[in-house]
């Protein structure tokens, strides 16, 4: 008991001691025990080298088993891309050539190599003349002759797209000719098929075909591929005698 202090006083004194200590803690927050900390689900040490492994694992399985899913999806992606890309270039003359009143002539190349296509689509304005014949534009020597106004070309060609290798052929006497009262072909037994096949896999395969009544479809050309492409009808819907 403190000196000077009578009984009453050192109990009150002593009791209040031992409340305040049970209610405060006995170190500082900032110093806890380190073993409460390893109990605990994190301890701070991090990855242990057998947990590194199984991670690195399943992600490589996981890798694995999508890789090819999206190969397939590149592959689909660039034809269907390069199809419509060619059929919206050829629907935009068939337009230009009843908005201008002018008949359009579209010339095409290629160069019958599957493995190195080297490729053009080209039109040009030819009058209101009958005579059907394109005189200038000839996209594989002089392109810029491809126009409708003279001055600015109007062409397309395997830099035009993501995959220019995806046209593999083209089936057709090389030009053809719009008319400018309804946008058909001039000629009625003009027709001609551009031909894609997606690359490197060869796994999907669409046909832009241009008929005599200037129709432009796009079709999947399943017996040049492994698998049909969604969203587009068989070539062979329309052709029965070319279903295999």
């Amino acid at each position: 008991m403190p000196p000077c202090v009578d009984g009453s006083l050192y109990l009150a004194w002593k009791s209040n001691h031992i409340l305040i200590k049970r209610i405060m803690p006995t170190r500082a927050l900032s110093r806890r025990d380190t073993n409460t900390v390893k109990d605990g689900p994190f301890n701070g040490k991090g990855l242990t080298l057998v947990e590194l492994l199984v991670t690195v694992a399943v992600v490589a399985i996981i890798t694995t088993l999508a890789l090819p899913s999206y190969r397939a999806l590149i592959e689909k992606r660039y034809v269907t891309s390069g199809a419509q890309q060619l059929a919206a270039f050829v629907s935009s003359a068939q337009l230009e050539a009843v908005k201008r009143n002018e008949n359009v002539a579209l010339d095409y190349f290629h160069n019958g190599d599957a493995d190195a296509p080297a490729w053009c689509v080209g039109v040009e304005a030819v009058g209101v003349s009958r005579n059907l014949n394109p005189a200038d534009c000839d996209c594989s020597v002089n392109p810029s002759e491809c126009t409708l106004d003279g001055v600015t070309p109007r062409y397309l060609a395997q830099d035009s797209f993501e995959r220019g290798d995806t046209l593999v052929a083209v089936v057709g006497d090389g030009d053809f000719v719009i008319d400018r009262v309804r946008g058909l072909m001039a000629e009625v037994d003009d027709e001609v098929t551009f031909q894609f096949l997606s690359q490197p896999g060869h796994l999907y395969a669409l046909n832009v075909v241009v008929g005599p009544t200037g129709r432009v479809r796009i079709c999947s050309d399943s017996d040049r591929a492994e698998r049909p492409v969604p969203g587009f009808s068989p070539c062979c819907a329309e052709d029965p005698d070319g279903c295999s």
